[in-house]
């Protein structure tokens, strides 16, 4: 595998990396057997940094995309699909919270 490190930002205690992976599916992956097929995906990584050291992680990879290249056979829609919302479950409770806050502050105000 070759990354590419295309963007990166970072603080004093923080640092974000988009790299841009690719490389050859060469050997077992989740339990998918080596295809030989060229592949690239994307990943977003945030780090903290505390006493010079990784304390925390946080990362974001395009599963969906690589496991679509590589033939995911014996995985279900169901499974690519909660691999490829796991990656925004973030976003889309805050966005659920949101509207049901909105939602509220709407009702609330009929209601008075």
């Amino acid at each position: 595998m070759r990354s590419a490190d295309v963007a990166r930002l970072y603080s004093r205690s923080e640092v974000a990396v988009r790299l841009l992976i690719s490389g050859t599916h060469a050997g077992e992956f989740l339990g998918i057997q080596p295809t030989g097929k060229k592949v690239k995906y994307e990943s977003t990584e945030i780090y903290r940094i505390a006493d010079g050291k990784i304390a925390e992680e946080w990362i974001c990879s395009d599963m969906l995309s690589l496991m679509a290249q590589i033939g995911g056979q014996g995985l279900s829609m169901g499974k690519l699909a909660a691999m490829w919302l796991a990656g925004y479950r973030v976003w889309l409770a805050l966005g659920v919270g949101i509207g049901l806050g909105a939602l509220a502050a709407a009702l609330l105000r009929f209601a008075i």
